[in-house]
Parts: C-alpha cells; structure tokens; sequence
C-alpha cells in the first residue's frame, strides 16, 4: 500500500537571511515550497527577519513558510537604546 501523500517528507533548510521583506520574496518561497513539495521535500525558513516573519504572517502563509523554531527571529533594523543622558 503506498502512503502517497502522507509519506513522511524530508527537510531542505532555507536560509533567507539579508533577504528582502516585500511581497516578491514571499512569492518566490511559496512557489520554491510548492516545487520541493512536488519532489518530496518541505522547506523550512532559517534566521527569518522579523519583518518577512510578520510579512508572511499577514499573508496567511505560515504554514505553507514555516520558520524554524531553532534560530530567533533576524531584526534587520536592530532598535538601539535611546542615550538617557541626552
């Protein structure tokens, strides 16, 4: 009997640090998701930015882009601490 869909499907890493956080980059890892999909894989996301994590939030698409729950969230624009002797 063959499981077909719900064979157990392997893991290919995607690093997506330093990419940009717009609607293009959401479409080309979808559509990079959808093709390892057809060929037995899944993708995860590695060190996603905080803006592409809430950018493919918004989008819906976490569970078809999940990130890796191993690495924190990238902040490209890392807030720096106002000078309180200012």
């Amino acid at each position: 009997m063959s499981m077909g869909a719900f064979a157990p499907k392997r893991i290919a890493i995607c690093d997506v640090s330093g990419v940009a956080a717009d609607a293009v980059t959401v479409n080309a890892l979808a559509r990079l998701q959808l093709a390892a999909g057809r060929r037995g894989f899944r993708v995860r996301l590695r060190n996603v930015s905080a803006e592409l994590r809430d950018l493919v939030s918004f989008m819906g698409l976490t569970d078809v882009l999940p990130a890796d729950d191993f690495s924190p969230p990238v902040r490209s624009n890392p807030v720096q601490p106002s000078n309180p002797e200012v």
